[in-house]
């Protein structure tokens, strides 16, 4: 099977050695052709045994052996549009056509007949004979019914079903079988373009899943009784619900419909449902709803009348119903008894002072008379126009503009010199607005508008207009829907080079436009659009579709090349640039090239051990058979090294050999016809190492092409940047001794775990504070950690903070703790870490390990040195013992104190020979020596000046003759503040001898 092409085709292109793909799928055989919606608007033709299919732009596709297949096999696009077997063979007819004289018996019995009908329609016959379409024809099962760009016609079918279809279309009735009796039976249409709309009949009300309709991309149930399905040129259906409802299935999906609901069958599925007023869905489809109710007023007016419904029943010989009653002239539709200048064959009785004349509404003169005044508020019906005869009084000035409207109908109307406002309305309308800046617009129909002279603005509105914009003046265009030819000058241009910058908008339809001299903008908006800048620098976008940049010269007379977002033409004799952006063709006299561009996408950040993807698209043109694209791509280094991401050349390795249609040689891919894009994926190597966000970039580096096709990269998308994020982080710690005695020194660890890569540094902020200390008490920090520094390769120290290279990964320092001779106890100070991430690299603090504190115990303690003095022994009852205690050793600071314990052992004596309690007698001892307090029987000294402290026991005279006694006291714990112990220097405890009174011996 092979898509061929004629040997010259209107644009150049050869279509030779296309392969037509036969698909094998769950709904049966098919054939693919990648040619978009070509299977939609082609022209179907059976030769022999073979399909073939062609279009208006020369493309001409043979399926062999089509007809070998039973069933016929449907044919499908590239994006899953259908055309169905049956409906292959209705359209490409049965190859041989009936022999002239054939009877329409030969078709069945007819299923309904035309009822109304407006511009060019046509049916195709089972039999293979076509002919234009009439009111009150009949139409027969299987026909094909086609309507021109102009054409709408309504369909009354032999159940009362309504049917509507607009310009553009292309339907056909697949089945129609009825039983008047039972209302039983079943209908199936098949819609291929354009709008049709839908009032169901009997057979719908009788079973609703009796009638079922077709379209590219899936099929729609009746479930109600007025609705629209209107197709774009993709094949996309959209069906708006008026009255009941309607299953719309595309697949296995199915969405039903309510009023006001609107739904697009497409490619990629059902869309979602929107919801509009009826009356939005009724405005937007006016055309074919406007048809469609025309066959239903007939229908209904039938019924009245006992005609029923059967099709073009009651109709004369013109189509018209019999018994209709004459039309008569009212204030909208105006009439005389001559049929020459009536078309509508209408009668009026004029008043006397009345004239209908008829007029050439190019002109302001009618019948000698000037009624260019009376042009605003004129009646017309065809070329009539009923006007006031005027008197023989001077005529009145007329205004110095035209504000002119038309009807339905053609109207031909011209402006005057000045700044006119010209509406055609409906009808296939001439409008010119001559000099002045005027507003010209179309309406519906297909008009011809010309703005002549000033700054005119002409819009073609709906329909296939042509439009001039004419010469001494800057005109802005607008063709509207419909397929529009648009000339920013005049259609016939004596003198090309000269000329203004106009604005020509294709808007919606296939349109061709042409600038002309000047400087122009060229709009093609949607659809498959032809762009003739002409003489100047002009600018030209295609829009949507498939869209023609045309020169008039020979490629070699121009130079082509690219931009972000399009590509520039200079003209080498003139010098002048156009800009051509959404062109995908420039038509030379001597040939056609076909214009794409790669783009490159992909993710632009990453985390080490994952996947980053890339997708390089080919844009613009679609490539014929045979033709090629190439690109070349290339990987460079930012902060990265190659070892941390897949191979280029890998990665494209794989996915080329994954893709059908991509080539790689090198690190250049070519694309062939068959294929748009590539995806190919790289990973980020997850290598252990501390190395912070790294980055590469991937570029199109350069393209080429096969003849026929220029290739350039778009500048706006041709390298993505991506961003390796590291796994890996860098965490700090520190430990040491918790304690250090005064005149030894504290040794610390501050390290780092992970993995530093070459070249990369860390830091981390030490500090130190104080607690119990000074910094007398220890050596200088930051002259520590100099020294440490100093004799480690690979640390530097700034300030406090250290900077760590790849090469070491730790530092140990120590620090003395200075013998400062001073009672003082024990002191403490804390070393701790601080820091925020590198540059480069992700940097933490071990919070268990963020800080190390440090206690000094104090080596004077030592030399706090206690001594007990006995100041008489023995003692007689009624005299005081005297005791002494004495510090000697370091002083004390201020701030510091020593202490001892007393205690006192009665031995042999008891506490009644005592005056008082021992507590007692230190205290009030203390109270007369400054800087000794006392605390039960605990005696603290905490001024330097207090070296000595004494005190007595009083001891009673209690009259007993008991012979000597003895009792002692004890000092023990001698303490420094904070913990540290003191000494005791002689005897700890002294003992004491009591002996009686002289009056308690017994001699």
């Amino acid at each position: 099977m092979a898509i061929k092409s004629s040997d010259i085709s209107s644009t150049g292109t050869s279509l030779s050695n296309e392969n037509v793909t036969l698909l094998d799928g769950q709904n049966g055989v098919s054939f693919e052709i990648p040619l978009g919606n070509f299977i939609l608007d082609a022209e179907y033709a059976r030769d022999g045994q073979d399909l073939v299919l062609s279009d208006s732009h020369g493309r001409e596709v043979v399926v062999d052996g089509y007809y070998t297949f039973d069933p016929l096999p449907s044919l499908t696009n590239e994006l899953g549009a259908s055309v169905n077997g049956s409906f292959v063979a209705k359209l490409a007819g049965p190859g041989q056509i009936a022999q002239a004289g054939t009877t329409n018996s030969s078709l069945g019995e007819p299923v309904g007949a035309i009822e109304t009908i407006e511009g060019t329609a046509t049916v195709r016959h089972t039999d293979g004979t076509s002919e234009p379409l009439l009111i009150g024809d009949e139409i027969y099962k299987d026909d094909v019914i086609e309507t021109g760009g102009d054409g709408a016609l309504g369909i009354l079918m032999a159940d009362g079903s309504v049917v509507g279809v607009g310009p553009g279309s292309r339907m056909t009735i697949d089945n129609f079988v009825y039983d008047a009796s039972s209302n039983d039976g079943s209908l199936g249409l098949s819609f291929l373009k354009g709008a049709v709309s839908f009032v169901s009949g009997k057979i719908a009300k009788n079973d609703y899943d009796d009638v079922d309709i077709k379209v590219p991309y899936g099929s729609i149930g009746i479930r109600g009784t007025e609705f629209v399905v209107d197709i774009a040129e993709d094949g996309t259906a959209t069906v708006s619900v008026i009255q009941g409802a309607v299953a719309t299935t595309v697949g296995a999906a199915e969405v039903v419909l309510e009023p006001g609901d609107l739904v697009s069958l497409s490619a990629s599925g059902l869309s979602t449902v929107e919801t509009i007023s009826v009356e939005a869905i009724r405005a937007r489809y006016s055309k074919v709803l406007d048809a469609q109710k025309k066959t239903q007023v007939i229908k209904d007016g039938r019924e009245e009348e006992g005609g029923g419904e059967d099709p073009a029943a009651g109709t004369n010989s013109d189509g018209q119903p019999v018994g209709d009653p004459e039309s008569t002239p009212d204030d909208n539709n105006p009439g005389n008894n001559d049929a020459s200048n009536n078309t509508d064959n209408t009668q009026v009785d004029l008043p006397p002072q009345l004239l209908a004349v008829e007029v050439n509404l190019n002109t302001e003169i009618v019948g000698n008379e000037d009624v260019s005044a009376q042009l605003t508020d004129v009646a017309l019906s065809g070329s009539i126009v009923v006007t006031e005869v005027p008197s023989s009084d001077p005529p009145p000035t007329p205004d110095p503009s035209f504000d002119f409207t038309g009807t339905d109908i053609d109207d031909p109307f011209t402006g005057g010199p000045t700044d006119d406002v010209i509406s055609g309305e409906g009808g296939n309308d001439t409008l010119a607005g001559e000099d002045g800046d005027d507003s010209v617009t179309g309406g519906e129909g297909n008009d011809s508008l010309s703005g002549g002279g000033g700054d005119d603005t002409v819009d073609g509105g709906t329909g296939n207009d042509t439009m001039e914009g004419g010469k001494g003046s800057v005109d802005i265009l607008l063709g509207g829907s419909g397929d529009d030819l648009i000339y920013g000058d005049h259609k016939i241009d004596l003198d090309p080079t000269t000329g203004d910058d106009d604005t020509l908008d294709g808007e919606a339809g296939a349109d061709s436009l042409y600038g002309g001299g000047g400087d122009d903008v060229l709009l093609g908006g949607e659809d498959n659009d032809l762009l003739h800048g002409g003489s100047g620098s002009d600018a030209l976008d295609g829009g949507s579709g498939h869209d023609i940049a045309k020169y008039d010269g020979a490629a070699s007379d121009y130079v082509i090349s690219s931009f972000a977002g399009g590509f520039d033409v200079t003209e080498t004799t003139t010098g002048e640039v156009d800009t051509l952006e959404n062109i995908e063709q420039i038509l030379f006299s001597d040939g056609t090239i076909s214009l794409v561009t790669f783009d490159l996408s992909g993710t632009d950040t990453v985390a080490e051990g994952s996947t980053v993807s890339y997708t390089v698209t080919l844009n613009g043109a679609t490539l014929l058979a045979g033709q090629t694209a190439s690109v070349t791509l290339g990987v460079t280094d930012g902060t990265t090294t190659g070892a941390d991401y897949t191979a280029l050349l890998t990665a494209l390795g794989m996915a080329a050999a994954a893709t059908s249609g991509i080539t790689l040689a090198g690190s250049t891919l070519t694309f062939d016809d068959t294929v748009s894009s590539i995806s190919f994926d790289m990973d980020a190597t997850a290598d252990g190492i501390a190395e912070g966000s790294e980055s590469f970039t991937v570029t199109l580096d350069g393209s080429s092409s096969s003849s026929g096709v220029l290739a350039a990269i778009d500048e706006s998308s041709d390298d993505v940047l991506t961003t390796i994020t590291d796994g890996d982080a860098i965490e700090f710690s520190i430990t040491g001794d918790a304690s250090v005695a005064e005149g030894s020194s504290a040794n610390y660890l501050i390290s780092y775990s992970g993995t530093l890569q070459a070249g990369e540094t860390v830091s981390v902020i030490v500090d130190i504070a104080d607690d119990g200390t000074v910094p007398a008490d220890r050596e200088a920090f930051l002259t520590a950690l100099g020294t440490a520094v100093g004799g480690t390769s690979g640390v530097e120290l700034s300030g406090n903070e250290l900077v760590f290279d790849h090469t070491a990964n730790s530092l140990s320092f120590s620090l003395d703790a200075l013998t400062d001779a001073i009672v003082e106890g024990p002191e403490s100070f804390t070393i701790g870490l601080s820091g925020d991430d590198a540059p480069n690299v992700a940097t933490s603090i071990d919070v268990a390990n963020s800080s190390v504190g440090t206690t000094i115990t104090d080596g004077s303690a030592s030399g706090a040195v206690w001594t007990l003095v006995e100041n008489a022994d023995p003692v007689q009852e009624g005299d005081p013992a005297s005791y002494t205690i004495e510090y000697t050793g370091i002083s004390l600071t201020s701030g510091h104190s020593v202490s001892l314990d007393l205690a006192l052992i009665a031995g042999t004596a008891d506490a009644a020979d005592f005056v008082e309690s021992l507590s007692q007698d230190l205290t009030d001892a203390a109270a007369l020596v400054t800087g000794v307090s006392v605390s039960g029987t605990t005696v603290t000294l905490s001024d330097a000046a207090a070296t000595s402290f004494t005190f007595t026991l009083p001891v009673l005279v209690d009259g007993l003759s008991e012979g000597s006694e003895s009792f002692s006291i004890q000092i023990s714990n001698p303490q420094v503040d904070g913990g540290s112990n003191g000494s005791i220097s002689g005897p700890a405890s002294v003992t004491t001898q009591l002996v009686d009174s002289a009056a308690d011996i017994i001699t």
